[in-house]
């Protein structure tokens, strides 16, 4: 995983992108993009977008994907990110069609990912987040 200041996000995708996820978060911020609901990009990096302002945050219970990055940005609130190293156990197998495995592994590592900044995951780590503060606002991205 890689954290760093939203404007760091051009390392990690096309500049044409980058300033489609900044329009989308500007509407997410005027309330002008539905909360829990995919939006979908046509594109050939860029998929697809969430904004969330709830986690169903379990202590050990993980997921991970196979095909894309997730990238988390924390608009408001603080987010916590734990990895984890193994599987423990297999919540819910892996499914291509969602790009999603729910699965039980313990923690090894904790990021606090603040208003302004985000993390980068890429496939196949195993991760959970708790979102949490005053009014917590978060986009999560996938990338190819």
């Amino acid at each position: 995983m890689t954290t760093g200041e939203f404007n760091d996000l051009k390392n990690f995708m096309k500049e044409e992108n980058f300033h489609r996820v900044t329009d989308y978060i500007k509407e997410v911020k005027t309330n002008d993009a539905g909360l829990n609901e995919w939006v979908f990009f046509d594109g050939d990096e860029l998929v697809k977008a969430i904004a969330l302002n709830k986690s169903n945050y379990r202590e050990d219970v993980k997921e991970f994907h196979k095909a894309y990055a997730d990238i988390h940005i924390t608009i408001s609130g603080e987010d916590t990110i734990f990895t984890g190293d193994k599987v423990t156990e297999i919540i819910e197998p892996y499914q291509e069609t969602g790009d999603y495995a729910l699965v039980r592994s313990q923690s090894v590592a904790i990021s606090k990912i603040l208003p302004g900044c985000f993390a980068h995951i890429p496939p196949n780590e195993i991760h959970a987040n708790e979102l949490a503060g005053k009014n917590p606002l978060k986009v999560v991205i996938k990338l190819k």
